[in-house]
């Protein structure tokens, strides 16, 4: 038997009330150990997660945090940039020197997408300053959370 608390259908209890905002309604994550490495200055493809909102007024929370990013220069940088498809939302810079020859870098950041289809969240990178080349992960694993929140 189906309990309806209230008399309530089942798609009454299950919707959010008028104003009610906030709630997670679903998470997606992707975890893998792939090592990404580049000498280019623009940005080049990293890892990422996909999710599809249920409604075009709802936000998605990402969280994004690479592996062991690495280089071959002291002084040289590496700039991360967290996309919405092919949109930069935010960024992130590490530099290297011979006191911090590897880091691990974190990008936060509440997306308004408005919209109801697949959306494709990266984690970019490039080279900054300084030349050489960059690794992001280098043996470690990289994550990304999504997360849809109730508008």
């Amino acid at each position: 038997a189906i309990i309806k608390p209230n008399n309530n259908t089942i798609s009454a209890i299950t919707a959010l009330p008028a104003g009610v905002g906030g709630k997670v309604l679903q998470v997606v994550s992707t975890t893998n150990s792939t090592s990404y490495s580049t000498t280019s200055g623009t940005y080049q493809n990293g890892f990422s997660v996909s999710i599809t909102p249920s409604s075009a007024s709802n936000k998605i929370l990402i969280m994004a945090q690479n592996g062991k990013i690495d280089s071959n220069t002291s002084g040289n940088t590496i700039r991360l940039g967290l996309h919405r498809d092919t949109t930069l939302l935010s960024t992130s810079l590490y530099k290297f020197d011979s006191a911090n020859p590897h880091g691990t870098q974190t990008i936060v950041h509440l997306d308004s997408p408005s919209s109801t289809s697949s959306i494709t969240y990266m984690m970019k990178f490039h080279v900054g300053d300084g030349g050489g080349f960059v690794v992001l992960n280098g043996g470690d694993t990289n994550n990304i959370i999504a997360m849809e929140i109730a508008g």
